[in-house]
């Protein structure tokens, strides 16, 4: 019976290692594709923060374009009047922009204005920008619409506008024109085409930039660009 027990030894302990042998390499599966997938989360995120544009942007004769129409770099702005990191941006980030590249002529903004389908004094903002725009009043506007972002109404809106001594005649005729409102329609369009998660987005070169950024990564990508001009 001894000689029986030792002879069944060899089979359980060879049954044993390639127990033990299936479990490691289910282990090493297992953890190969937990790291597959950290990996991939990574690099999702990588490419979420310096996400590349699918389209080829061109600015027409109808968009608010700030600076010299030469300049070899355009950075494309969408934003909105009901929008907080929009005025931060413009009170700030635009301001330090303007002064080192667009006044230099190295730099221009083209300013693509949203609004809200669901929000008529956002849209109204919008297309009063566009008029002031057309009167050469865009800056004043501007400011004025994102300074009480959180309380805009038609009155004010209309107040101002006609504070700036443009027509009022004129002024009535561009706030109804339909083309004006397709236009910032196209704008919202475009923005969800380029991967735009709401505003304030920007696009420099073929790199979209979501939300609030410092004014160092826009200076980055604005300096890649007057590299690639050369």
């Amino acid at each position: 019976m001894e000689n029986k027990k030792n002879y069944r030894y060899p089979y359980v302990y060879s049954i044993v290692i390639v127990v033990l042998l299936i479990t490691i390499v289910l282990l090493l599966v297992r953890l190969n594709n937990r790291m597959y997938n950290t990996n991939k989360f990574l690099a999702q995120l990588i490419v979420s923060q310096n996400q590349k544009s699918p389209v080829d942007l061109e600015y027409g004769p109808n968009d608010i374009v700030l600076g010299r129409k030469d300049a070899p770099v355009d950075i494309y702005v969408y934003t909105s009047y009901r929008c907080v990191y929009c005025k931060e941006f413009f009170e700030t980030t635009f301001k330090t922009l303007k002064k080192e590249y667009v006044d230099e002529g190295i730099a221009k903004f083209i300013i693509k204005n949203i609004g809200y389908s669901s929000d008529s004094i956002s849209l109204l903002a919008a297309k009063a920008s566009y008029c002031a725009y057309a009167e050469g009043q865009f800056s004043i506007i501007n400011m004025k619409l994102l300074e009480q972002y959180d309380v805009l109404n038609e009155t004010e809106i209309v107040k101002w506008m006609y504070d700036l001594d443009i027509d009022t005649s004129s002024f009535k005729i561009c706030l109804e024109n339909k083309m004006l409102e397709n236009l910032i329609f196209e704008n919202r369009k475009e923005a969800r085409a380029i991967g735009a998660r709401g505003t304030p987005a920007f696009v420099i070169g073929n790199n979209v930039i979501n939300g609030k950024r410092p004014v160092s990564k826009f200076r980055e990508l604005i300096e890649v660009e007057m590299e690639l001009c050369e």
